[in-house]
């Protein structure tokens, strides 16, 4: 009924999480006592000469081991228990043919509830294309056939792909030297500029087996939780070579999605985008270089500059040609080559053919001025990180001229008898050619340039004898206009519509009058 006490060196070799260890040595110290057997009380340093399991290789090694609660063995009343914690862990070793290095913190082992490692890092390959991976917390336990558990906060890079894996969380397995994980994770650009931004992928699995990592995913964007393109890597730890396919299906961009949400780089060059995009790329990689190919289509499309089918060759995309209908004509966007870098300036020009200048005008909620006339023209625009430009622009009626007409009544009661009667008079213009030449900056002034040769009356004017004299004299008009580019249409209203203009300059001087005053006093 005593206490035996017991002490000595242990040394075993067998099976162990699907493969073997050899050499395992520690020492060993307990009691035995009531029927309990109570071994390795106190932290105590492990041995080994080598671990294999599938194509993990681990030389001799020694780590510092600690029992969990009490004692790492006990058994005794039926049962076996069996628990240890490893505070810190480095190794190094192979994975097939490719170098190993990995290191944990917090490492514990229970027999009935497996094991867990907190800050895990793996490193694998060599420094020219060495994929790296980390992990907050991983865990897992054994099953029938293997190891099987739990990751998150997992982040990492694979080889030489451009791609940043963040934000982790799924399962993982370890079965006949296959190692797989199904997980959601977030996809971010290598690159020191990011030439897309961070992308969720809600389906990743991948599998690493023959010294190859596969792994396949659906990329979205976060917001909207739009899929924007499909992705199968392929990677080759022996000789660093692998490559990333992606595929985009019939993209759909509209109120839900545009392209700004998955790209820097539209930004200052596309906007209000309603279209479809389709195509396939591919990233390759050795270990000295990363080149990348693809071709993508823009089909049905609507926005403030499109473009048609394009490669994308180093990033810039050749634009072939852009075609839309424009209030009676067409609106033709010439080709081009964009540079998608972040500093680059992107060049665009754009031909009106046939505008329809009262379809246009009609488009501004401008009900008293008609301008009649079709037009042809260019607006060449440069867009940098400065924001868009138009330089040059240019329009020019066509051969017939056009009409300018005022609809409505006279606003001002007191232009007196002789401004009403000159205003009467030229209520209604004829023009046998206007030119209108526009350059600045789209989010700020703009001056635009209107010249006129061969005016006469038009069709809505009141002819008298002395307006019909002066129909005879060769006459041109020029008017230069300097204005914000979106207010201008608002303030060519104004000078024909006091009413309109009291409005908003009423509520100009209502926006910016501060309010002042003091509480009432109670009644």
């Amino acid at each position: 009924g005593g206490t035996w006490r017991f002490s000595g060196q242990a040394t075993m070799t067998g099976p162990l999480l699907g493969g073997r260890i050899s050499g395992l040595s520690l020492p060993v110290s307990g009691t035995f006592a009531g029927g309990v057997l109570a071994m390795n009380g106190s932290c105590t340093d492990v041995r080994y000469q080598g671990l294999e399991t599938g194509a993990l290789r681990l030389p001799a090694g020694r780590l510092r081991a600690c029992p969990e609660r009490g004692s790492m063995l006990r058994v005794g009343g039926g049962q076996t228990k069996f628990a240890l914690n490893i505070p810190k862990l480095s190794v190094a070793g192979t994975l097939g043919s490719s170098p190993l290095r990995a290191s944990g913190s917090a490492i514990s082992f229970d027999l009935d509830r497996g094991f867990a490692a907190n800050q895990v890092a793996v490193d694998l390959g060599v420094s020219e294309s060495l994929s790296r991976f980390t992990v907050a917390r991983i865990d897992g336990r054994m099953t029938g056939d293997g190891v099987a558990g739990s990751l998150i906060g997992g982040a990492g890079q694979i080889g030489n792909v451009p791609l940043l894996i963040g934000e982790t969380e799924g399962q993982w397995r370890w079965q006949d030297g296959v190692l797989g994980l199904d997980a959601t994770l977030f996809v971010s650009d290598a690159a020191e500029v990011d030439r897309f931004n961070r992308l969720r992928v809600p389906n990743f699995q991948l599998t690493l087996a023959d010294n190859k990592i596969v792994a396949i995913g659906d990329l979205a964007e976060p917001e909207s939780s739009v899929t924007v393109a499909n992705a199968q890597i392929q990677h080759d730890l022996g000789n660093s070579i692998g490559n990333t396919l992606l595929s985009v299906d019939n993209l759909q961009f509209n109120d839900r999605l545009q392209p700004e949400q998955i790209t820097p780089l539209t930004l200052g060059s596309i906007a209000n985008v309603q279209g479809q995009l389709s195509g396939d790329g591919r990233i390759d990689w050795n270990g000295e270089a990363v080149t990348s190919s693809g071709r993508f289509t823009v089909e049905r499309t609507d926005l403030a500059a499109a473009f048609g089918p394009v490669d994308l060759p180093d990033q810039k995309v050749k634009i072939e040609e852009g075609r839309w209908p424009f209030y009676g004509g067409e609106l033709i966007l010439e080709p081009t080559i964009l540079d998608f870098d972040v500093e680059a300036k992107r060049e665009l020009t754009f031909r009106m053919v046939g505008l329809d200048a009262e379809k246009f005008l009609g488009n501004y909620d401008i009900e008293n001025l008609r301008v009649a006339g079709v037009f042809d023209g260019t607006l060449p625009m440069v867009f940098d990180q400065e924001g868009g430009r138009i330089v040059g622009g240019w329009l020019v009626s066509r051969p017939g001229g056009g009409e300018l007409s005022y609809l409505g009544e006279i606003s001002y009661k007191d232009m007196g008898v002789m401004a009403n009667f000159a205003f009467d008079a030229l209520r209604s213009i004829r023009f046998e050619e206007m030119q209108i030449g526009v350059d600045g900056n789209l989010g700020g002034e703009v001056v635009t340039e209107v010249r006129f040769r061969g005016l006469q009356q038009g069709s809505l004017a009141k002819r008298n004898y002395i307006t019909r004299q002066l129909a005879k004299l060769p006459i041109e008009f020029n008017v230069r206009i300097a204005a914000e580019f979106l207010s201008l249409i608002a303030n060519l209203r104004s000078v024909y519509d006091g009413e309109y203009a009291a409005q908003r300059f009423g509520s100009q001087v209502l926006d910016a009058a501060p309010v002042t005053g003091e509480a009432a006093p109670p009644k």
